[in-house]
């Protein structure tokens, strides 16, 4: 069985201002989305849910946790039926040390036009003054 709401989530790891990967895994899941049911944008709800996810990749993979604090990203991509995707958010996470991540930011787009996590009406009001 097709997964109905396929995700690729990347986490990446800064290690000396270079970003180096940790994993990638593929989701079926339609938590991003559950800011359509109270009529908002999908993105303004994508953020925290990565958060979720990588708190609990972080409990089921404790290999990955780091003894000192560190800084990841984590980038989600919304993979269509013909195997092609577009980002849907990608955030900024302290992690560690222990099991669980410690605080999120959602990462400013590079292009005026995109929205990652929740930054779309922040770039607008930032495009008309």
């Amino acid at each position: 069985m097709e997964p109905l709401n396929p995700h690729r989530l990347v986490y990446t790891r800064i290690v000396q201002g270079r970003r180096v990967r940790l994993g990638v895994e593929t989701v079926d899941d339609y938590g991003f989305y559950l800011a359509l049911r109270r009529g908002q944008d999908p993105a303004e709800t994508a953020g925290p849910y990565a958060f979720s996810l990588t708190e609990d990749r972080l409990l089921r993979h404790p290999e990955l946790r780091p003894a000192a604090r560190e800084r990841w990203f984590v980038t989600v991509d919304r993979v269509e039926p013909d195997g092609s995707s577009h980002r849907l958010c990608e955030i900024e996470v302290i992690v560690g040390p222990g099991p669980t991540a410690q605080s999120w930011r959602p990462v400013p787009a590079h292009q005026p036009n995109t929205s990652r996590c929740g930054r779309r009406k922040e770039l607008q009001r930032a495009l008309e003054r």
